[in-house]
């Protein structure tokens, strides 16, 4: 399984907002911008204006505070500004009043408002894992935000093309992200990718079909003693659909720091088990979760349990399952095919209580990301002509798709006659579903059934159902890091 290190990004990406952009804010007389993370008041504005799109508000304590910014370590930060609110003496006068350096949640908040922008968006590079295990360089886009007094003049637009161009300059064959509203991001080529489920337990009614397999040992341990196995574990776990983990991401889910991010829980302290090979004492997979009492039982939260073995994750959810005074056990952001119900006597003793999409994927390089996954298994020379539309330019055009007999994949980009080539079956569609489509989150079926795609060429049946079997799993796409 091969999983490629983020790209690098380019300088100019890094440091210019988008001139493709900007172009869409002129008339508004708003002004796109790269935050420069040296600035701390400028930082602390944008972070306040991210805190109130999201509905919350900036940390409480100035540690927090700090790690919140140090969570924007190697990324790109962008805010839309309107500089006619700029003010002077908007900002705090300092030199009229004592500063306080421990300030209170709500001064902090007001202090940032006169920095704040109209609009936040966030991204950085990273790893991509297909269907197969391979992984592609993506671009990762959060904390997108629109002021409510500065809505529909186009800066969720601007926002989406800069982080595009940004993608596209880094080299990044997709950009990812997870969306707070679903109606939103399928005019930019984003199509839904993977979901996820919350699963909620009941402890008493929990009983295994086989003993518990003696070669693996749970133990309790603090979730900092994890830090230097915990991220190799992951690489092995990971599975399509899923990105890389940034340093920053570990240090709040192993509890370095204070701050809570990432669907780690607001409340409750984290601890963390391992379970390890008995054999070769190599750490398998690790669990992290909070438990909370109650007046009869207590309640348990799981953020999150990953291994590498399924004898591992068995023995996680074991031990999670058997905790003492608890009569509820809950656990977000879990696959939708996952192991735990098969191996229990009574299935309906976990029950997927809420089911959503989770990651988002717009496809920017059509060969690169076709030819990175694995394909299902067919005659040699197995060929299909993707016709993709992409109203942003990105993506548009005709590619044709070569598949083995070992299901390795070739992609080329066809121009001139080769894209009337009628013995060619050709599947019609845009570049959102294809996002969809690259991680068998849907088939090519469901789409022409809708609407949204059609098999051109001889017979439109054959052609819909080569490219169901071409795009089928095996298993379901996962995101297990939420971002």
């Amino acid at each position: 399984m091969s999983q490629r290190q983020p790209q690098r990004l380019n300088a100019d990406a890094l440091e210019t907002f988008s001139s493709n952009a900007q172009r869409r804010l002129d008339a508004a007389r708003l002004q796109g911008r790269v935050v420069d993370q040296s600035d701390e008041v400028a930082v602390d504005g944008w972070l306040g204006a991210m805190e109130r799109g999201f509905l919350d508000a900036l940390p409480p304590t100035p540690r927090m505070r700090r790690e919140l910014r140090d969570t924007l370590v190697g990324s790109r930060i962008i805010g839309i500004y309107d500089d006619a609110l700029s003010i002077e003496g908007d900002s705090a006068d300092q030199s009229d009043r004592e500063i306080d350096e421990d300030p209170t949640d709500e001064e902090a908040m007001h202090s940032a408002i006169a920095a704040s922008p109209a609009g936040t968006a966030q991204g950085w590079p990273t790893g991509l894992t297909l269907v197969g295990g391979s992984s592609v360089d993506a671009w990762a886009i959060s904390a997108v935000t629109v002021a409510g007094t500065h809505r529909r003049r186009g800066i969720a637009r601007a926002m989406i093309t800069d982080q595009l161009d940004a993608a596209i300059a880094s080299g990044a064959s997709a950009a990812v992200l997870t969306a707070t509203e679903g109606g939103i991001y399928g005019r930019f080529g984003f199509g839904p990718a993977t979901r996820s489920t919350t699963l909620r337990f009941d402890p008493r009614r929990v009983s295994w079909r086989d003993r518990a397999d003696d070669d693996m040992t749970v133990r309790l341990v603090a979730p900092q003693a994890l830090r230097a196995e915990a991220p190799q574990v992951f690489e092995r776990a990971r599975n399509a659909g899923d990105i890389g983990r940034r340093d920053v991401w570990w240090q709040q889910a192993l509890r370095v720091f204070s701050l809570r991010l990432f669907n780690h829980g607001d409340s409750g302290t984290t601890l963390a088990l391992r379970v390890d090979s008995a054999k070769t004492g190599r750490l398998e997979g690790f669990a992290l979760y909070r438990v909370s009492g109650g007046e009869e039982h207590g309640r348990l939260v799981v953020d999150e349990v990953c291994a590498a073995d399924p004898a591992a994750e068995a023995a996680l959810w074991r031990h999670l399952l058997s905790t003492d005074l608890v009569g509820e056990v809950s656990a977000r952001s879990q696959p939708v095919d996952f192991l735990l119900p098969w191996l229990l006597n009574d299935p309906r003793a976990v029950a997927a209580k809420q089911t959503s999409d989770s990651l988002w994927v717009r496809v920017l390089d059509v060969c690169s990301a076709l030819a990175a996954r694995s394909w299902s298994r067919s005659p040699a020379g197995t060929r299909l002509r993707l016709r993709v539309g992409d109203a942003l330019g990105y993506a548009d055009g005709d590619y044709l798709l070569q598949v083995d007999e070992l299901g390795a994949g070739t992609v080329e980009r066809l121009r001139g006659a080769a894209t009337t080539d009628a013995s060619v079956p050709t599947l019609e569609l845009d570049v959102a579903d294809l996002g969809s489509l690259l991680f068998g989150y849907t088939s090519a079926s469901l789409l022409a059934g809708a609407g949204r795609a059609c098999g051109l060429g001889e017979c439109e049946a054959e052609t819909l159902a080569l490219a169901d079997d071409l795009f089928s799993t095996a298993r379901a796409p996962h995101l297990r890091t939420p971002f």
